[in-house]
């Protein structure tokens, strides 16, 4: 990959600016909103070399708050698994490099995480209209 300029000339890249209104009274809201929201980082790759500049992206100490979503091409729907399977790939190798420097707790933790998920994911039901019934969020 030609880098140009710096590592992450490469990169889309946008941010996301999240705020909560239900933790503020009205004062606060219309006052220095900028330091009262959040802001998420959102990259885009979107060629398999991108992915390895994950790595020097993401502090291992980011994992435990990271999730990715793969957008698979639907222009070619026959080739989804391809698609997603390649992605997937992607991200474990990143997530390789990233791994050996977390803390050894926090790893455990992280992995207890997504086996507690995975052993307790539900499928979402649907009322007769097709609106997703909404459950109740267990925290574990």
């Amino acid at each position: 990959m030609e880098e140009i300029c710096s590592d992450y000339g490469n990169f889309d890249c946008s941010y996301l600016y999240i705020r909560d209104f239900h933790e503020q009274d009205q004062e606060t809201q219309n006052i220095g909103m900028e330091e009262n929201m959040g802001r998420i980082n959102v990259w885009l790759i979107s060629e398999e070399d991108m992915g390895e500049m994950l790595a020097k992206i993401l502090k291992p100490e980011d994992l435990e708050f990271t999730f990715a979503i793969i957008m698979p091409d639907l222009d070619q729907p026959w080739d989804i698994m391809n698609q997603c399977e390649k992605w997937m790939q992607v991200l474990k190798s990143a997530i390789f490099k990233i791994s050996p420097n977390l803390d050894f707790k926090l790893l455990e933790k992280l992995r207890e995480r997504i086996v507690n998920l995975c052993k307790t994911y539900e499928e979402p039901e649907f009322d007769k209209d097709g609106k997703l019934i909404s459950k109740k969020i267990r925290k574990n």
